[in-house]
């Protein structure tokens, strides 16, 4: 079942040649009662301009009507009454992203925009700009390749686009396809299955590759879809026995979906056999889960090529039997003397709530900060833009901000470049600590507490 797949067999010398990126402008006035309007690329017609869902097609679609809504688990995400101007990206027929646009759609001046599209090992880069400011920054789309086509607009003549500015970039060879790793196909996770494992034969060398992305698929069971989100984790263990955390996700409210995510920072893992293993603790009808590897052929620099772990704990907030420190001891890394780059990987998650205080810690914002050596690196472990999810509606609350996480998606690593913080050859020491926080009613059953997983990796 865990073959190593080759997916080139089709692909020639002869390929074709697609334009290795394009340049699109344009000023666009629209109408006060306007719901927005998309930019697609080619000749295919959305159903809904504003969420402009094309097979094989690259689409953008510019929202302004996304009104408060005060039901918990309609369809409408806005919980919050947050500005109604966002941003959305499409690929394939579905949304692949989608968010808060930080300069006015509307208004009698208009708005000036402009989209790049830029090809990249593995896939495109899309960047949109919205009165110059960026909405995306040369966001990473798997797979994404451009032919030359007509730039549409829609969905009527009441949105006045002037001043269209469209300038493709030259030919260069088509990519080559990916070689693609399959992990897991359909393997089942209910209620009694929380955990599934095989050994996966990944490239004997690394070295052709540029770029690997990960995907995974969650489908309905026989007996349907759990009702319930819940906390999972792709893990894979080298020859010594060390356990890296590859994927985390929480599952939708009774709903199947297809994410992505870039893991070539992981690169120096996927060599050879390796086994990997799932985790997911549910009670329902649970999912049907597939995870693939594809291994895409180019240059890369710096390149990974060493992956230490640093901490693998749940910390448990707010409790003097349960120190932080204990969980998150300092830890030392000898920095390799080939090491000319360095980031730290942190994947953090908060879970439990009420009667915890401040319903900790699923939905507690609080800072955390990573110290390595002399430098400071401090942000807030907290999502405010669950509501925009592409993963929607679902069967629950899935609208509402939460400690690092939202149902129904991957969770984003937080990496933090530390070049200049270690020295090559020497001992850099690595420390987390937590915002204080005191439990007053803790729960037993369902603790505050941060999932915490962190790996340093040096480039060369």
């Amino acid at each position: 079942m865990h073959a190593f797949l080759i997916g080139a067999l089709a692909w020639a010398a002869q390929a074709a040649t697609v334009p290795a990126g394009v340049d699109v402008r344009w000023h666009a006035t629209l109408p006060q009662d306007s719901k927005g309007y998309g930019l697609v690329f080619g000749s295919g017609t959305p159903t809904d301009w504003v969420e402009p869902n094309l097979e094989g097609s690259l689409s953008i679609g510019f929202d302004t009507h996304n009104p408060r809504s005060t039901n918990w688990f309609d369809a409408d995400g806005n919980i919050y009454g947050r500005p109604e101007r966002e941003v959305s990206l499409h690929w394939r027929g579905m949304e692949i992203a989608n968010r808060l646009c930080p300069s006015e759609l509307k208004g009698p001046a208009g708005h000036d925009a402009q989209v790049q599209v830029r090809l990249v090992v593995g896939g495109s880069e899309v960047t949109v700009r919205v009165g110059g400011k960026p909405v995306y920054d040369r966001f990473f789309v798997p797979d994404l390749t451009l032919h030359r086509s007509d730039v549409r607009f829609g969905p009527d003549s009441s949105v006045r686009v002037e001043g269209l500015r469209v300038r493709w970039d030259r030919e260069v060879r088509a990519p080559e396809p990916p070689v693609r790793v399959v992990a897991f196909d359909r393997v089942l996770n209910d209620a009694q299955h929380h955990r599934w494992e095989g050994e996966v034969g990944f490239p004997e060398s690394t070295e052709p590759f540029g770029r690997v992305v990960c995907t995974l698929k969650l489908e309905a069971t026989p007996n349907g879809l759990d009702p319930w989100d819940r906390l999972a984790q792709l893990f894979l263990y080298d020859d010594k026995g060390r356990r890296f955390e590859v994927l985390r996700w929480i599952t939708p409210y009774r709903k199947g979906w297809t994410w992505t995510l870039d893991v070539t920072d992981l690169l120096p893992l996927f060599r050879g056999k390796r086994r990997l293993e799932g985790l997911c603790e549910t009670w329902g009808a649970g999912w049907l889960v597939s995870v693939t590897f594809d291994f895409y052929k180019g240059r890369l620099s710096p390149r990974p090529f060493k992956v230490t772990p640093i901490w693998s704990a749940t910390a448990i907030l707010g409790q003097k039997e349960h120190p932080i420190a204990a969980a998150l001891p300092p830890t030392g890394i000898r920095i390799d003397g080939r090491t000319k780059a360095a980031k730290v990987r942190t994947v953090v998650t908060g879970h439990g709530m009420s009667p915890n205080t401040g319903n900790a810690a699923e939905f507690l914002a609080l800072w955390r900060r990573l110290r390595v050596g002399e430098c400071d690196f401090e942000n807030q472990l907290w999502k405010d833009d669950n509501y925009l999810n592409p993963c929607r509606p679902q069967g629950g609350t899935w609208k509402f901000d939460r400690a690092g996480w939202a149902p129904g998606d991957v969770v984003r690593p937080w990496v933090v470049d530390v070049t200049r913080c270690v020295k090559p050859g020497q001992n850099a020491v690595f420390r987390y600590e937590i915002q204080p926080y005191e439990n007053l009613t803790p729960e037993p059953g369902n603790p505050a507490r941060h999932v915490v997983e962190a790996a340093l990796i040096e480039y060369r």
